[in-house]
């Protein structure tokens, strides 16, 4: 299972809900599509999409059962999980973000080896890419000023190093 967004506010009076922190921008899933509810996989309850109209940093959701403001607002702060297979089939070009651990980090001025993604770290403003470069840990903000391209097929990511980048790597512990 793989958490898709959160559940962040209550649209209407019909228990629209928003659901915000989206595991990647325009992620669609479809009508009747089986989703869990809740604060983790092992803690959750069945329901099915009524409807989901996606958008590039958020979606508005309807949910069979769920009718109301006050059946919605019960669900608010809780993750929607979906089996990862269905999240695929419904968004078959999209590179999610936890498909980026393992992947070789490259220098795309001079296509040296960084390291590896080790760990992301999921942060208001953007989702950061934590780089294992053997000894030290380098943190990259996963966004389009340093991160030139990621290629799914030979899982390998090119970025722009900034400057004094040697300053912003901490030891590994």
């Amino acid at each position: 299972m793989v958490m898709v967004g959160v559940c962040t506010d209550v649209r209407g009076f019909v228990g629209e809900i928003v659901v915000t922190n989206l595991i990647k921008e325009n992620v669609t899933l479809p009508n009747d599509a089986e989703i869990m509810v809740g604060y983790s996989p092992n803690f959750c309850k069945n329901y099915k999409i009524k409807s989901w109209r996606g958008g590039k940093k958020s979606a508005k959701v309807r949910i069979w059962g769920v009718d109301n403001e006050k059946q919605a607002s019960d669900l608010m702060e809780k993750g929607i999980f979906v089996e990862e297979d269905k999240l695929k089939e419904s968004n078959p070009d999209a590179t999610f973000v936890h498909d980026l651990i393992g992947m070789t980090v490259v220098d795309n001025i001079d296509n040296s080896e960084i390291g590896q993604v080790s760990d992301l770290m999921y942060l208001p403003a953007n989702d950061v890419l934590v780089i294992d470069m053997g000894d030290k840990l380098l943190n990259i903000p996963l966004v389009e000023d340093f991160v030139v391209e990621i290629n799914s097929s030979e899982k390998i990511i090119r970025i722009i190093l900034p400057e004094g980048y040697e300053e912003l790597t901490e030891m590994k512990k």
